[in-house]
């Protein structure tokens, strides 16, 4: 009985290989087409309506504007005398959606800092991120901006009070 049973796999075994033996091997260098609604674009192609994105260059220019982006959010954040839609309104141009979605919720009125006396960037350790750490009556506060090549400026994306830079 075992032998039967032997034989039947090699028989099973035998007939997947040749099924896989006389399947064509492309060597075509041609990807498959993408699918319907998909446009995929090559090395050499590029969308009529492409034009080139400004990358910031790490630098006295590069570190003032991340810092007055850091320092008009902070400040827009501590305005904490608005109704709160006006408050939330007042940020959104200058914020991230994920850093204004993290807002939701937020009581104006609770926003611990009423007076921001200014900052410095603390560590813009790469073209498109800048931790900010700005001094208010309520202590030191850090910001996180980045760099949005596609609209050329610095949006806000966190705000807190401990955090700032971690280098691991």
């Amino acid at each position: 009985m075992r032998a039967g049973a032997g034989l039947v796999t090699a028989v099973a075994i035998a007939t997947a290989l040749a099924g896989c033996a006389s399947a064509p091997i492309s060597t075509s260098s041609t990807p498959a087409p993408a699918p319907a609604g998909v446009r995929v674009l090559g090395d050499d192609q590029a969308p009529a309506d492409a034009t080139p994105q400004a990358v910031p260059t790490p630098g006295a220019d590069h570190d003032a504007g991340a810092l007055a982006q850091a320092l008009t959010t902070l400040r827009a954040w501590a305005d904490s005398a608005l109704p709160a839609d006006r408050w939330r309104a007042q940020l959104a141009p200058l914020m991230s959606a994920p850093g204004l979605a993290a807002l939701a919720g937020t009581d104006p009125a609770a926003v611990p800092v009423h007076k921001v006396n200014g900052g410095r960037v603390v560590d813009a350790g790469t073209a498109y991120l800048a931790w900010v750490a700005a001094d208010t009556d309520a202590g030191t506060w850090w910001v996180l901006v980045s760099w949005q090549p596609a609209t050329g400026q610095w949006l806000t994306e966190r705000i807190t009070r401990s955090g700032g830079p971690v280098r691991r």
